[in-house]
């Protein structure tokens, strides 16, 4: 097929365009057995064929996935749930690998769980605050950041630890409520520090929604699959199990 197409569009740019050096050329990049589309170019593949050469693997485009703002210890979780959902074609399958992937989550340290980005901007935003009050706009990661600063501060840890300026490499994560201060997220550099983790405890299951859940909820969504949260499936499978 690539090598017909070639060969008609050069026929084509010749008579159409009036070129004698038509440019136009088809390549055929993958052959995939599934795939499931989110969006214009985002979409995961299973590829059988790439480029001539016979293969069996993934390929993910565009996808939360993929992005470095992922905590790598959680991708290959959520690649799990993806490729079992596309493997077996089965919502109680994937449904019992995306509860492993729950009760995996929630043993993890916050190292593991904790979003990545970059401070850009820190001293444009934090300039404006004044102690726990906040400028309105304030980006949640560079909020997180200005709060950890100002947290050093508070527990005068600033000559154990590094404070976040900008272009700071970071990681953030929601906070238990109540806390010691009513902050709703807290950032760090480095170590998340011992001195913080009796006052502030990561809201392990606002983190699994914001990572795990929305992530699986749009590949859900994709092929009309409902996704109900952790806590929700386990009641409904008690009451089919007791036949109600």
């Amino acid at each position: 097929i690539e090598q017909h197409l070639n060969v008609e569009i050069t026929k084509w740019g010749e008579a159409v365009l009036n070129s004698k050096d038509c440019r136009f050329v088809f390549k055929r990049e993958v052959m995939a057995d599934v795939g499931i589309f989110i969006a214009k170019k985002r979409y995961v593949l299973h590829v059988v064929d790439d480029e001539g050469f016979s293969c069996d693997k993934y390929k993910y485009t565009g996808v939360e996935i993929v992005r470095t703002t992922l905590p790598a210890a959680l991708k290959p979780c959520i690649k799990q749930i993806v490729e079992t959902m596309m493997e077996t074609k089965n919502l109680q399958l994937t449904n019992e690998m995306f509860l492993d992937t729950y009760d995996k989550f929630k043993s993890l340290p916050v190292e593991d769980i904790a979003f990545v980005m970059g401070a850009k901007e820190y001293d444009k935003y934090a300039d404006q605050c004044d102690g726990f009050t906040f400028v309105k706009g304030m980006p949640i990661h560079i909020k997180s950041s200005y709060i950890y600063n100002q947290l050093l501060d508070k527990y005068q840890l600033c000559d154990k630890y590094e404070s976040i300026g900008s272009g700071d490499k970071i990681r953030y994560f929601y906070v238990m409520q109540p806390n010691r201060f009513g902050i709703p997220t807290l950032a760090y550099k480095y170590y998340y520090p011992e001195e913080f983790k009796k006052d502030f405890t990561p809201d392990v299951e606002k983190m699994f929604e914001k990572i795990v859940y929305s992530i699986v909820e749009r590949f859900y969504d994709a092929v009309s699959w409902k996704l109900k949260k952790p806590g929700m499936q386990t009641q409904t499978d008690l009451f089919e199990l007791l036949g109600v």
